[in-house]
């Protein structure tokens, strides 16, 4: 079981004034807004085991206003409390193929719920072949590969089916990650999770 805690801030600028208005002398755009410090905490918690694994967090606890401290007291937005809720688990298909199945919540107060569903392929604990599907927006498919056993390198495509398509041709994203080992006596195993 670990629990975790958060603390951090946000800085924020909205230069209004440098704005081509279409409507001159709207007082919502006459002067800029200017935030210096916005603080906020999170917290989860995440249990897990070597073949299951159950998160919750939140990593907003203080829902934000962007106010505006001059004299226009119009309101430029909030930061909404955002819950995210996650399981996954690994089961043996045979010796050398593993499946791992695993989903993401997330929920937002006054926007729909979003639900990903993944699933992944593990080959000799080498490979990593995986799709994903965010249901109603979008699907993805990864590759990634254990080069060694501190060194891994992945790559994903992900593709909006929703009417942001309009707007993107899907994106791609690289990853590289490096397990450090200070213990040289410690065996390493694969991470699933």
């Amino acid at each position: 079981m670990a629990f975790g805690i958060k603390a951090g801030f946000d800085m924020l600028q909205i230069n209004l004034t440098n704005l081509t208005l279409n409507q001159q002398n709207d007082d919502t755009f006459s002067s800029d807004f200017s935030e210096d410090f916005i603080l906020n905490f999170g917290l989860g918690l995440y249990y897990y085991t070597e073949r299951f694994y159950l998160g919750v967090s939140v990593p907003r606890l203080l829902k934000n206003n962007y106010d505006n401290d001059g004299f226009n007291t119009t309101s430029y937005g909030y930061k909404e409390r955002h819950y995210f809720m996650t399981m996954g688990a690994l089961f043996d298909l045979n010796e050398n193929l593993k499946f791992k199945p695993s989903v993401l919540t997330k929920i937002v107060w006054n926007a729909p719920v979003s639900i990903d569903l993944s699933a992944n392929f593990i080959l000799n604990d080498m490979l990593w072949l995986g799709a994903a599907y965010r249901i109603e927006d979008s699907m993805s498919f990864l590759i990634h590969y254990q080069l060694t056993q501190q060194l891994r390198v992945g790559y994903a495509y992900d593709m909006t089916e929703s009417e942001l398509r309009k707007y993107n041709q899907g994106t791609h994203e690289v990853m590289i990650a490096y397990d450090f080992q200070f213990n040289k006596k410690k065996v390493m195993t694969p991470r699933y999770f």
